[in-house]
Parts: C-alpha cells; structure tokens; sequence
C-alpha cells in the first residue's frame, strides 16, 4: 500500500512539474521580435492576457514568493509582455510602478 501512495503521489508531482514559469524565468528566455505563438509555447499556462486590441496584444505574468520548492499564492512582482499588430514582442517591462498607499490615522 505505501509503494501505490508513493508512486502515485510521483506521478502527480511529476506531471505537474513545469507547468508554472515564473515572469523572470519567461522574460530572461524572451526576445524581442518573437512570435505570441513561440511566447505561449515557452510559458505555458503561465501568462494571462492583459489586453487585446487592434494595435497591440499583452500578457501579463508573476513572480511568486516560494516556499521551499513551491510556490505560495504571495506575488512579489509582475512583468508585461507587449506585442504589436503582427504579433512581434517589442517591450518587455514591469508596468507602471504602483505607488504604496499609508493610511495615517488622526485623533
């Protein structure tokens, strides 16, 4: 019974391994003038799309905090991948930087 959990459990872990690319990983594997196809290829499920319209496509992907091997539901940061009309990368950035919001509270 204990050498069915573990195989199991192998085959779960296994199968599930690469299927979440972290944004850094994506955007040190990225160049410019790549393909959207090429980009869903190397990323997998990992990229959500942000926006699309006539001028241009973009995904967005996250850097999640790990803990140990996993990663936790903490996102740490964010990179958009921009794409133009004919479906070519031009831009890889991290957004616009959102400011941090203090609440200060009188009395």
């Amino acid at each position: 019974m204990k050498k069915i959990i573990i195989f199991i459990f192998s085959i779960v872990l296994l199968g599930s391994c690469g299927l979440w690319i972290d944004a850094s990983v994506a955007a040190d594997s990225s160049y410019i003038g790549m393909t959207i196809s090429e980009f869903k290829q190397g990323v997998g499920r990992s990229a959500e799309l942000g926006e699309m319209g006539s001028k241009r496509t973009v995904y967005k992907m996250h850097n999640y905090e790990y803990d140990g091997l996993f990663p936790t539901d903490k996102i740490i940061g964010t990179k958009f991948f921009y794409f133009n009309s004919e479906g070519k990368l031009y831009q890889i950035d991290e957004g616009i930087p959102q400011q941090k919001r203090y609440e200060i509270e009188h009395k």
